[in-house]
This record gives structure tokens, sequence and C-alpha cells, in this order.
């Protein structure tokens, strides 16, 4: 996926293209394994997780203003990286697909224990909220959709964001996911897929 980020010949601002809306990745033998997307909530999706991919393009002026990579956040600096970008400049995502990604056994991500990583994702979350000022309910959803999933990961007994996770996921359910499987399904596929096949399985609704 594949963000890049431009100067705007009207403004002062920029604007960051981070992500390719499309990206195929692989697995260490060549076989596909999923298919990655960026939607059109990107600046509100990041607050609860990294959704900018291994290619991107931004200015001079970003980094300036942004700074280095923070070292204290080892694993996902990145993802500290970009909540400092989305929270102070426009970001949009290129409609091609600019490269594959190709996962393998040995890469940080599959070697360090998922709580390590969470635990720090964690706190990158926390220490970048304030910057992105007051938050829709939508920004909250996917907030507490990553902090719930940081906990659980964390494999930790008291998830403080559980129950907050689940009152703005009703929502979002009534709002987005109903509407929209509604609309491509119709009512007997809703009724399939939410009391046959459960509430919980992830879907692709966009």
């Amino acid at each position: 996926m594949t963000y890049k980020l431009k100067s705007s010949e009207t403004s002062n601002l920029s604007t960051v293209k981070t992500t390719s809306k499309k990206t195929y990745s692989y697995d260490e033998n060549g076989n596909n394994i999923d298919y990655m997307y960026a939607s059109s909530q990107g600046s509100k999706e990041i607050i609860g997780s990294n959704i900018v991919g291994a290619c991107f393009m931004y200015t001079r002026k970003v980094y300036e203003s942004i700074g280095d990579y923070d070292e204290n956040y080892i694993l996902v600096e990145d993802y500290d990286y970009w909540l400092r970008i989305f929270s102070k400049f426009n970001t949009d995502y290129i409609e091609d697909i600019l490269y594959k990604y190709r996962w393998h056994n040995g890469a940080l991500t599959s070697t360090e224990k998922k709580e390590k990583i969470n635990s720090v994702c964690e706190k990158v979350i926390l220490k970048n909220i304030s910057s992105f000022g007051k938050l829709d309910w939508l920004s909250k959803y996917y907030l507490y959709s990553g902090l719930n999933h940081c906990r659980q990961d964390m494999l930790e007994d008291k998830n403080r964001y559980k129950n907050k996770y689940k009152f703005y996921n009703f929502f979002y359910l009534i709002k987005y996911k109903l509407p929209n499987r509604l609309k491509k399904y119709g009512f007997i596929g809703c009724i399939k897929h939410y009391f046959i096949k459960g509430i919980g399985r992830k879907v692709n609704y966009e």
C-alpha cells in the first residue's frame, strides 16, 4: 500500500500520499496470502492501527516538521512516525498497485512476541492521541479498536478498553456494517452472516 505526500500549489499545507489502495502480500514460497487495501477513512483508521504499508512518499518539508524516527519505540517506530505525520498533514492514497509485500519467518514482526510489540504499540497510540484534537465517534471506534487489540495480544486479564470498544463497535455495526451488507447481499445474506456464521467474523465492507 502506498501513500505519497506532495506540496499543494494553492496552500502552505502538504498532502501525504501514504498507501497504494491495493497491495498483495506473499509468503516465503510466493503464495498469495493476503490482499491489503487502503480505505477513504485512513485519517481516522491510523489512530488505532498502522495502515501505511512499505511504500510511501513525502516532501522534505514534512521531515523538517516531524523530525526523525523515535528509537524508543522499537518495532513500531514507523507507526509513531505516521501518527505524527497524520496529525499535522493531509493524507491520501495512490490508486495503483506499486509493490508486492513478502512475509517471511525471519522478519522482526514474526520473531518478536506479539505481547512485546503490542505493549509498545499501546504506548505509541496513547502518546500521540492528544495531537489529533477532539475525536468524532468514528475516530474513537478506531482508537478503542486498536487499544483493545493491543491488550488482547498482550494476554492481559484486565482490559480497560474492552467496554468502550464494545460501545463504539455497536454504533459502527449499525451505521456501517449492516447497511453495507444489506446493500451488497440483501436481507437473507445478512441473516446467514450474523446468525449462522456469527457476528464476530471479519469481513471487508468497502
